[in-house]
């Protein structure tokens, strides 16, 4: 009888002792697809950023390209026209862009409180196993990067910078069209 008290101690401890580890290694997990999915986001990013820096060197050649055209030719109604079309698109970029970094600042800093948070927990409990207030915490930590952080960075800042994009393509298109017909003479 004592014999068998001592395989179902036995392996309760063992049965225990693996739970406590799944459960770390399900802890350490869910936190590892949280920072890839904070670093794809970051990527994406800074391709955004690559992007919007390679429209903006071809923004600013076609622009003086077009002021430069429109200079050697006398005042019409059309240079009038099209340079307020110009000045029109290009405020709305700027506010488009305004508005990027104000929420790039807002999330930056709701990050570094967030990650503060983080290393206050870290530091504070020294029992860090399974079931135990730490995990409480960090999952409490985990949540807080995903819902204030991660998630206004997908569905806030990543739309607007797709926004963004996707309204400066139109701008340098129109850039395009306004220089050609510049160079073209067709300017009446």
């Amino acid at each position: 009888m004592r014999f068998l008290v001592h395989i179902v101690v036995i392996v309760s401890v063992l049965f225990g002792c693996l739970l406590q580890s799944a459960i770390a290694e399900d802890l350490q997990s869910e936190y590892r697809e949280l920072v890839r999915k904070r670093q794809k986001s970051e990527r994406q990013r800074r391709s955004y950023e690559k992007q919007i820096s390679a429209l903006s060197s071809q923004g600013n050649t076609l622009s003086s390209t077009i002021f430069e055209c429109m200079a050697k030719t006398t005042e019409t109604e059309w240079h009038k026209i099209k340079r307020e079309e110009i000045r029109l698109t290009a405020n709305k970029l700027d506010a488009q862009q305004a508005h990027i970094a104000k929420l790039r600042t807002q999330l930056d800093k709701k990050r570094i409180d967030i990650e503060q948070t983080r290393i206050g927990i870290e530091k504070k409990y020294a029992n860090k196993d399974p079931g135990s207030e730490y995990e409480e915490e960090f999952r409490r930590y985990m949540e807080d990067l995903n819902d204030e952080f991660l998630m206004p960075v997908e569905t806030k800042l990543l739309e607007s910078y797709e926004q963004y994009l996707s309204g400066f393509e139109s701008y340098i298109l129109l850039l395009k069209e306004i220089a050609g017909q510049c160079k073209g003479g067709k300017t009446e």
